[in-house]
This record gives structure tokens, C-alpha cells and sequence, in this order.
């Protein structure tokens, strides 16, 4: 899914989308349980965003709990600093998590 497009996730039915935002396999496991309850609740309608951190890694454990992302980005952290990496991401999901706030 393109990153513009979580301007498609909308709130629907009264239900608040709830970004999650997962870069590791151990953040996909520890978060899943938790996606997983907000789709099965009646306010909640979670967005799942992998960073690309681990590669194919975290859509594949996703999909052990019946999960698949919703919106993928795509930053190479390279030989760079955990914090260029962070701002990296902070970048991309600036547009349509902002789009989404006003």
C-alpha cells in the first residue's frame, strides 16, 4: 500500500484508526496480539506500518497471526546512526499521518 494512501483509512463506522508502527521481528510479536484485539474491538480500526527495518521478517511473522501490513516504507539505515534511521522514518510518515491529524 502507498504511503498516501492512509488518507483511505479514514474513520469508519465510529471507529478511530490507531497507527502501529512495527520495525522488528520483536516488535511484529509483541504487537500483533495487540492489533488483533483493537480490530476485534468496536471503536478501533488499526493500521499496520512496517519500516522495512528487518525485511520481509516482520510481514512474515504478520502473517503467522493472520496479519499483513497496511502501509510499507522503505528507509535503509545503510551505515548510518539509529537516529538517522528514526529520521528517516519520521520523514516518510510525516505526509499521511499529518494529512490525517487536521
Amino acid at each position: 500500500m502507498h504511503p498516501d494512501s492512509f488518507a483511505d483509512h479514514e474513520e469508519r463506522n465510529g471507529r478511530q484508526r490507531i497507527a502501529l508502527v512495527i520495525g522488528t521481528r520483536p516488535e511484529a510479536v509483541k504487537l500483533a496480539p495487540m492489533a488483533l484485539a483493537l480490530s476485534r474491538s468496536s471503536w478501533a480500526d488499526p493500521v499496520l506500518i512496517t519500516t522495512g527495518q528487518h525485511g520481509d521478517v516482520v510481514p512474515e511473522t504478520h502473517s503467522c497471526f493472520g496479519l499483513w501490513p497496511d502501509m510499507g516504507l522503505t528507509v535503509r539505515r545503510g551505515n548510518g546512526s539509529v537516529a538517522e534511521l528514526t529520521a528517516g522514518l519520521l520523514s516518510r510518515l510525516d505526509s499521511p499521518l499529518y494529512a490525517n491529524v487536521l
